[in-house]
C-alpha cells in the first residue's frame, strides 16, 4: 500500500473471508462497495506483485474477488426482495 489508484487491496484480497462472516447489509454497502468499485479501476501495472512477500498473483486475484464480490451482491439482493 498505497495503490496510486487508491484502492484497498488489502480489503479486496480480505474479501473471501468476509463474504463467510459479515452480513449481507454492511458487505454489500457503504465502505465495501466504495472499494469494490474502485477495484474496477484497477490498471493492473503490477506494483504490488512485485512488493508482495507471497508472491500473490494480485492482479488476478483482485479480479477474481471483485467477481465473486458481484456474483454474492446478486445473490443477496435476490433473496431480499
Amino acid at each position: 500500500q498505497p495503490c496510486k489508484e487508491h484502492i484497498s487491496i488489502t480489503q479486496i484480497m480480505t474479501f473471501p473471508s468476509s463474504l463467510k462472516r459479515m452480513p449481507g447489509n454492511r458487505l454489500f454497502s457503504g465502505n465495501w462497495s466504495e472499494d469494490m468499485a474502485k477495484a474496477a479501476q484497477c490498471t493492473k501495472c503490477g506494483e504490488f506483485e512485485a512488493r508482495c512477500p507471497y508472491n500473490l498473483p494480485i492482479r488476478e486475484m483482485l479480479v477474481e474477488h471483485r467477481e465473486m464480490y458481484e456474483a454474492a451482491k446478486a445473490r443477496h439482493l435476490a433473496s431480499t426482495r
